[in-house]
């Protein structure tokens, strides 16, 4: 995992309603736990949005959608 400024004796401020909301929807039984699943669910949606995104480019471009020859003469 990545190195993150955050020190553990550091406290963020939270939306506590926010928080126990989460913890009721995702069924976890402490903060800390809550807080792991939202992180985990937000990194995971990112991660597929840009797979997704790889994947239109890579059809795209299967499709003929760019000119690789208009790049090769530029660099002559």
């Amino acid at each position: 995992m990545t190195d993150t400024s955050l020190k553990k004796d550091t406290e963020p401020e939270l939306d506590e309603e926010l928080l126990e909301e989460a913890m009721r929807q995702v069924g976890a039984t402490s903060r800390n736990e809550a807080l792991n699943i939202a992180l985990r669910d937000l990194v995971m949606a990112k991660r597929a949005i840009r797979r997704q995104a790889l994947e239109e480019l890579r059809q795209m471009s299967r499709e003929g959608a760019f000119n690789y020859e208009l790049l090769e003469e530029l660099d002559r």
